[in-house]
């Protein structure tokens, strides 16, 4: 938080500049239906609603949008994503010990990106906050546990386009779990969610850059083992491609020991980093297998080995 602090600046890079000029359209805007609906608005694959929800929070502290203030309030996700791994690594007070290295694993500048660029930290950090959230609730199976975790994971759908990932797998712990009535609602629940988000639905990302040609679904494949496990391959392709076929037969490993009736938030989480990792491949393989180590990328990749580690 000290390399946060100062070496943010209260400057607005790359895709900051979209979210305030939608910001300021948002201000400016005299209709609440106009303003609903720029709140709503599809940006790429997203709908990027807790994002201008966070610039209005700045505008309304500080009548201005202050770049250094979204930028620290973005990577507070990493404080609270702490205290939800110790709640779901279920390590007792007399072995905390043993959670030491999830604070040194977490807290390191491999995601350094996110430092500068408020975007980048409130979409990447805050997702993986509502997604673990929402899991982490679900596995409480209570009343007020089920409900918690539909409202996190309706918030994950509208902070990033991969929360519907989030809502899909929290339905699997329900399932899981034989809650069949629970599931019933929230496969309601998650289809008016769904319907909502895919109205009037487009995208310009060649989703079938994959499967065209024999090169580029060596490069999907290669895009996907290296983005699992990039945080921990100092760069180095071949290591990235290793570590990511190895966390891949971790998984399998996991399942076939049915881990998911152990810690379901533990498994579940782990599963939804697989799931980024897809959609990031299918999205962005055919920019060049390289651009897996964008340092955005790699806090996924690094809570992906903090969750193996728990497990």
């Amino acid at each position: 938080f000290y390399f946060v602090y100062t070496c943010s600046l209260n400057l607005p890079f790359a895709d900051d500049f979209t979210i305030l000029s939608q910001a300021i359209t948002l201000f400016q805007s005299d209709s609440f239906g106009e303003k609903l609906s720029i709140l709503f608005s599809q940006d790429g694959e997203h709908r990027l609603v807790f994002s201008r929800l966070a610039y209005t929070l700045s505008y309304i502290l500080y009548g201005e949008i202050d770049f250094k203030f979204l930028v620290i309030f973005g990577n507070t996700a990493l404080l609270a994503l702490l205290y939800l791994f110790f709640k779901i690594s279920k390590v007792p007070r007399a072995t905390l010990f043993y959670f030491i290295p999830i604070s040194i694993l977490l807290f390191q500048l491999q995601f350094w990106k996110n430092m500068i660029w408020a975007q980048s930290a409130l979409h990447h950090q805050y997702i993986l906050l509502f997604t673990g959230l929402t899991f982490y609730f679900l596995s409480k199976n209570s009343r007020r546990g089920f409900y918690s975790g539909f409202f996190f994971a309706v918030v994950s759908v509208f902070t990033q386009g991969s929360g519907l990932g989030t809502i899909l797998l929290g339905w699997f712990i329900l399932l899981i779990g034989k809650r069949y009535q629970q599931s019933i609602v929230w496969a309601a629940g998650a289809f008016l969610v769904g319907l909502f988000y895919f109205n009037n639905f487009h995208t310009i990302t060649n989703v079938y850059a994959g499967i065209q040609s024999f090169e580029g679904f060596k490069n999907l494949l290669i895009y996907f083992f290296a983005f699992l496990g990039s945080a921990l391959s100092f760069n180095n392709m071949y290591a990235a491609v290793g570590w990511g076929v190895i966390l891949s037969l971790y998984l399998c490993f996991l399942t076939y020991k049915k881990y998911f009736t152990k810690n379901p938030a533990v498994f579940m989480f782990i599963v939804y980093i697989f799931f980024i990792a897809a959609l990031v491949a299918i999205s962005r393989s055919d920019l060049g297998v390289g651009n897996v180590f964008s340092p955005r990328y790699k806090i996924d990749s690094v809570i992906l080995t903090i969750l193996v580690y728990m497990s």
